[in-house]
């Protein structure tokens, strides 16, 4: 004999669409906070990238190719927010 098979009624139903519309915007809400993390940190490597390109020094012109890398990194990290983040490579 074969066990009873749950019914899908319309409470139920609704429920559904409540607990997938609650998952939803969890995920929403977490990307878009992500995405200001992402550009409060591809602003600040900006900045930083600015700051040392004038400079004729091997360790800053270093340091400005490393925070330009950064830059960017964080620039498509905050059009893709769900993707995974590497690490950031160590400081030259």
């Amino acid at each position: 004999m074969n066990p009873p098979r749950p019914r899908l009624t319309v409470k139920r139903a609704m429920m559904a669409v409540a607990l997938a519309a609650l998952v939803l915007s969890v995920s929403v809400h977490r990307w878009r906070r992500l995405e200001a993390d992402y550009r409060q940190m591809e602003s600040f490597c900006a900045n930083m990238e600015r700051s040392f390109q004038g400079s004729r020094d091997p360790r800053d012109i270093a340091l400005a190719g490393y925070f330009g890398s950064l830059r960017r990194k964080y620039e498509a990290a905050e059009r893709r927010p769900w993707l995974p983040l590497a690490p950031d490579p160590p400081v030259p």
